[in-house]
């Protein structure tokens, strides 16, 4: 994956496979499909815990997934208490999604145009999508915010233009974009997460939570030395590189945090 800097937008763009459904669906095929999205789920208790700390599950509310590829989020919504749907436009998934769960609403379709009526729904995931698109996510965050109900809220993550990122490009440390080459395909962005907020409250919402993700994924993508040692307390099982693990957690994100988790709630009528 090729990276370039954008100093207009003050952004990196990364470039090498295209997003598209047959790309997704490469992605999520296994040959044991349903084991393995059951597995995911069970072992998924962020998404819910972090849902439960705003929409209490008492009521079941209706949870929506923007771009659910394999589904293990709205199944482990689902496990959790949770009303919840999902859609993608990666057409073989969707389809083992459909033989193997016929009980989980799961539809094809684009994040773009969601057939569901304005208001719907009380909270909505959006995880890893709105970078994928280089004409920009504005059409995303429009049908996120038609379908939130007042006094929902949308959780939206992406790759971010961390402080070590943002030092890179001004230091010149990325080759300009200007630079790309005509056959080169864009994959995805890092955003600036002050202007996905911004993007966000023009449409209605209100932050009500920021938490850096993906500290050592976000620091090995970007240095060329150490990436040993970087594996090695990213994927160490025994005590000493727990213990490291666990202080990076502390010390890395602020820095070197690869993506964000935004947490926004759309303003009561």
């Amino acid at each position: 994956m090729n990276k370039y800097y954008d100093s207009d937008s003050k952004r990196v763009l990364f470039f090498g496979q295209r997003p598209d459904p047959s790309f997704w669906d490469a992605q999520w095929k296994h040959e044991k499909f349903s084991d393995r999205v059951r597995s995911r789920a069970y072992g998924n208790t962020r998404m819910p815990a972090v849902t439960k700390r705003f929409l209490p599950v008492l009521y079941a509310p209706r949870i929506f997934e923007g771009g659910c590829g394999d589904g293990h989020v709205v199944l482990a919504l689902r496990n959790a208490g949770y009303d919840a749907r999902g859609i993608d436009t990666a057409h073989e998934t969707v389809s083992a999604l459909h033989a193997h769960f016929p009980d989980l609403s799961i539809i094809e379709g684009d994040v773009r145009a969601i057939d569901f009526p304005d208001n719907y729904f009380q909270g909505y995931w959006s995880i890893g999508v709105i970078e994928h698109f280089q004409e920009g996510h504005d059409d995303i965050l429009d049908e996120m915010a038609r379908v939130i109900a007042p006094g929902g809220y949308a959780f939206v993550s992406f790759p971010q233009m961390s402080g070590f990122r943002r030092w890179k490009g001004r230091a010149g440390r990325y080759p300009p974009l200007s630079q790309r080459q005509n056959d080169e395909v864009f994959y995805q962005y890092a955003l600036r997460a002050e202007d996905v907020i911004a993007d966000m409250e023009r449409r209605g919402f209100s932050l009500c939570m920021k938490k850096y993700q993906s500290r050592l994924k976000g620091l090995k993508d970007e240095v060329f030395f150490g990436k040993t040692i970087l594996s090695a307390v990213s994927e160490g099982r025994n005590i000493f590189w727990k213990v490291l693990r666990k202080i990076s957690e502390y010390v890395l994100p602020p820095f070197f945090g690869h993506s964000v988790l935004l947490v926004m709630k759309k303003h009561d009528v």
